[in-house]
């Protein structure tokens, strides 16, 4: 069969979409909104959002919101929030010592 230039740019670019997938799904290095949500504590459809925004990096598999996410993402996500609760404990035990030193 032949087909025009485009088509066949088109064809090839979904094949390489497909072997990227297949990739992914096969070593399981990614996960689905839900287990996401499961392992990072957060609503499934917080995570889907994330992913629509951009926040969370995923391979959309459908229009309506299916994604699957790279472990590196979930390692990501979840060493911004050990970040975030470090900075906090030193914000506390910042707090905490001034007041000390006021008293």
């Amino acid at each position: 069969m032949d087909f025009s230039p485009n088509t066949e740019a088109t064809i090839r670019n979904m094949q390489n979409q497909l072997n990227k997938l297949q990739t992914l799904i096969c070593d399981r290095i990614t996960f689905t909104t839900v287990e996401m949500a499961l392992k990072t504590g957060l609503d499934e459809r917080t995570i889907c959002k994330y992913c629509k925004d951009g926040a969370i990096r995923a391979i959309q598999l459908t229009n309506k919101g299916s994604y699957l996410i790279p472990i590196t993402e979930l390692d990501r996500i979840l060493e911004e929030a050990n970040q975030s609760k470090r900075k906090d404990q030193e914000l506390s035990t910042n707090s905490l010592n001034k007041l000390k030193r006021i008293h």
